[in-house]
């Protein structure tokens, strides 16, 4: 059974909500269920610091074209509907060649923005840092 926003957090680990919902829910028949999760909410936050997944993308028409992936520290700039947010990736934490391929979609030289919401599924973990306050323009 799929039970969103259960499926792929990053709170799931020392987290009961998934087997309370499940209990509920169990022998209704639904193969997919979503709650409001108040523990998620309380923590998915503008200025905290989390370790999310990262996606990006190389070349163009006329290259070879290549996803890539890897985790990285972020800030978290605005939280939308549903879990959802924007976030802003530290710099130090990327190699070069990561920061080079983060590099086209920059906002700043300094900064590299996750644009659109993004799924809290993203979130690898969040990390025992003090919330930060930015100052990126929204």
């Amino acid at each position: 059974m799929h039970i969103a926003p259960c499926h792929r957090c990053g709170l799931k680990a020392g987290c009961a909500q998934n087997e309370i919902f499940r209990e509920k829910v169990r022998g209704l028949g639904a193969r997919s269920v979503r709650f409001a999760c108040p523990i998620l909410a309380r923590e998915i936050r503008p200025g905290r610091r989390i370790i999310m997944h990262a996606k990006f993308a190389t070349g163009g028409p006329y290259e070879d074209y290549w996803v890539g992936s890897f985790d990285v520290p972020a800030t978290i700039l605005d939280v939308q509907d549903r879990y959802r947010f924007t976030a802003l990736i530290d710099e130090a934490a990327l190699s070069r060649e990561q920061w080079r391929d983060l590099k086209a979609y920059a906002r700043a030289p300094d900064s590299v923005r996750i644009r659109g919401r993004v799924h809290h599924s993203r979130i690898v973990r969040f990390l025992d840092e003090p919330d930060q306050i930015t100052t990126e323009a929204r």
